[in-house]
């Protein structure tokens, strides 16, 4: 069945990071050398959109191994990326 939700990349699922306050949020990063490697659902796992980004304030185009939500300020922190530690 289309329902016209978005479809999250059919490739290895690197990381699942449950938001540490917000229950129905939740990130997934994959594998892969491709631009879509960081996906955000807010409604849980409902929908899901790419959190990449593009250009300049974009992810390059590589694996991201590891995504961490600290409890008591939770910010996207992107470890064990192929281009370092990266904070949004």
């Amino acid at each position: 069945m289309d329902d016209g939700a978005t479809l999250l990349p059919n490739r290895y699922v690197a990381r699942i990071s449950l938001h540490p306050t917000n229950p129905g949020t939740a990130y997934v990063t994959f594998g892969g050398f491709s631009a879509d490697n960081v996906w955000r659902t807010t409604d849980n796992g409902v929908t899901w959109a790419d959190r990449t980004g593009s250009g300049l304030n974009g992810l390059p185009d590589v694996p991201v191994r590891s995504l961490v939500l600290p409890p008591r300020f939770p910010v996207l922190d992107l470890r064990g990326h192929r281009s370092g530690r990266i904070q949004q």
